[in-house]
């Protein structure tokens, strides 16, 4: 091994979830060894919101607290590279970085972030997240009292269900909101049930673009075009497919990975998942919560006192 050292946890990801579960385990004495790219889904300069003490901070600040206090128990190792491959061996887990470098673990948890997959809309990009926000919970606030706003129905807001409760959730800080389904027909007619009582409209013209015009942002239809406070849309997101293909992982159908709660065990005996990998609320606070759990599960699995998987254990009786 590269230090010669076998860690109690070999962590994939220092994002908020693998930094949450590295806090949790050195509270019970395990090390762990973080691998971190350093580059996070969220590389815009936009504020923090629902996490209590760190209103308008940026998302990095938060981690940087993290690591500076994590370093300072001497039982978190972080790696700033990439995890390349994954392997089984009689002690756990053996991981090959990006550098060619082998580490050993007694347990895994991936906590490996996601990456957008923006929609081929001329102007989508440059205008995501500061006009085109993917949660009101997250944006809506600053935002209330706003004439009007559009939701994109496509990806996940393609669902009549999702996209009825978004438009709720956006008749809360807009006065109008437009529903723009793209042309297509039978989502128009099934959304337009949906939302039929909340006076949202429904607009299936293709979307031919999208700009800034001012604090606005202007859809170009066919023929016209709309200008909207804001628009709401939640971009698909995909993952590096290595070490989850390596390790046999089961893939949900949003392409997160399959895991038990409440200590997100996934189909792998050993192997933990957590964060925006693993669930599909991709926000700061259920990252934090659920590398916690995870690593709670992992801390008893760990136990010398626990011959029997306390997570079978939990899931037999659930």
């Amino acid at each position: 091994m590269a230090d010669g050292e076998i860690y109690d946890v070999l962590i994939v990801g220092g994002g908020h979830a693998g930094l949450s579960a590295a806090l949790t385990l050195y509270r019970q004495l395990h090390t762990s060894l973080i691998f971190d790219t350093l580059h996070p889904r969220n590389t815009w300069a936009t504020p923090t919101h629902i996490l209590a003490g760190w209103e308008g901070h940026q998302a990095e600040e938060v981690r940087a607290a993290t690591r500076r206090e994590l370093l300072e128990t001497n039982l978190v190792t972080f790696r700033e590279s990439e995890a390349q491959e994954v392997k089984r061996t009689d002690i756990g887990f053996e991981i090959v970085d990006s550098e060619g470098q082998h580490w050993a673990g007694k347990k895994l948890l991936i906590a490996a972030g996601k990456q957008n997959v923006f929609p081929d809309i001329p102007g989508y990009v440059e205008n995501y997240p500061e006009r085109i926000f993917h949660c009101m919970f997250t944006f809506g606030y600053e935002h209330r009292g706003a004439a009007s706003a559009g939701l994109l129905a496509r990806e996940a807001l393609a669902s009549p269900l999702h996209a009825a409760l978004v438009v709720g959730d956006t008749l809360k800080f807009a006065k109008e909101v437009t529903v723009y389904t793209g042309g297509d027909a039978s989502l128009a007619g099934e959304i337009e049930l949906a939302i039929k009582d909340t006076g949202a409209r429904i607009e299936n013209r293709p979307i031919l673009a999208i700009h800034r015009e001012g604090s606005n942002i202007v859809v170009e239809l066919e023929g016209e075009s709309k200008v909207e406070n804001f628009l709401v849309h939640q971009p698909s997101t995909k993952m590096d497919l290595k070490l989850i293909n390596q390790l046999g992982l089961e893939l949900d159908a949003r392409g997160d990975i399959v895991n038990k709660p409440p200590f997100f065990q996934t189909s792998v005996p050993g192997v933990f998942a957590a964060g925006d990998c693993a669930s599909p609320f991709k926000i700061i606070p259920m990252a934090l919560f659920m590398g916690a759990n995870a690593a709670a599960g992992i801390a008893r699995e760990l136990s010398v006192c626990n011959k029997v998987s306390i997570i079978k254990e939990v899931a037999l009786t659930a």
